[in-house]
């Protein structure tokens, strides 16, 4: 059996890239929420007066679908 004389691991690194975007793009879904009476509404929508689905969990749940199923 021949072994590998070089072995390169690079997947730590496109991970590290990945989940430096994902939070990333947390961070600016969280600065878009409203807030009411200097408190954060998690359940309301980003855009007023617009979608339900919009709101911070929705926009999460598809930010984790599409980033780590794609």
């Amino acid at each position: 059996m021949a072994t590998v004389p070089y072995r390169n691991n690079r997947w730590p690194l496109a991970l590290a890239a990945v989940l430096l975007v994902y939070v990333g793009l947390a961070v600016l879904l969280m600065m878009m929420l409203p807030v009411k009476d200097g408190v954060r509404d998690w359940f309301a929508p980003l855009i007023p007066g617009g979608w339900m689905a919009w709101s911070f969990p929705g926009a999460m749940f598809f930010l984790t679908i599409f980033r780590f199923c794609h």
